[in-house]
């Protein structure tokens, strides 16, 4: 198999994962960014900044503050201050967020949970391997200054 025909079985195979997310999403009538930020406070995460959020989801601060406010304005989070930081809050689940949460998010927890324990422990591990070493291989390019083309 060619290195071409493998690169693109690699963007089907993330890009159908990422659909299955969206539909599971879909069905819950709550944003992505919603269901991103709930997964990321869920119990087995803990609480994060807004800042540790979007740098660790890869959403933009636009994007999740516009999704924090609306949050807020429903009763599912509260901005927190950060000790010795005044600029920094920490997000965190209300009663009625935690319940959401476990609804909405602990279900697709263990859904991901039943995916990995289909595979071996070496299976999970060679996976996980694999994708730490295509993120590092691909940072190095992504982050190299562009060449402008040629005129």
């Amino acid at each position: 198999m060619d290195l071409v025909h493998q690169l693109f079985q690699l963007n089907h195979l993330y890009r159908s994962t990422n659909a299955l997310y969206g539909r599971y999403v879909a069905r819950t009538g709550i944003s992505p960014t919603v269901l991103w930020i709930m997964y990321a406070l869920h119990p087995i995460n803990g609480n994060c900044t807004q800042s540790e959020f979007c740098s660790q989801w890869g959403i933009s601060a636009q994007t999740a503050n516009s999704a924090i406010k609306k949050m807020e304005r429903e009763g599912l989070i509260e901005l927190c201050s950060v000790e010795g930081n005044r600029k920094s809050k920490l997000l965190r689940l209300t009663r009625r967020g935690e319940l959401l949460s476990r609804e909405i998010v602990s279900p697709l927890i263990d859904a991901e949970l039943q995916a990995l324990k289909a595979m071996t422990d070496e299976e999970r591990a060679e996976m996980l391997r694999l994708e730490q070493r295509h993120y590092e291989e691909m940072l190095k390019f992504i982050s190299a200054p562009i060449e402008p083309p040629e005129v």
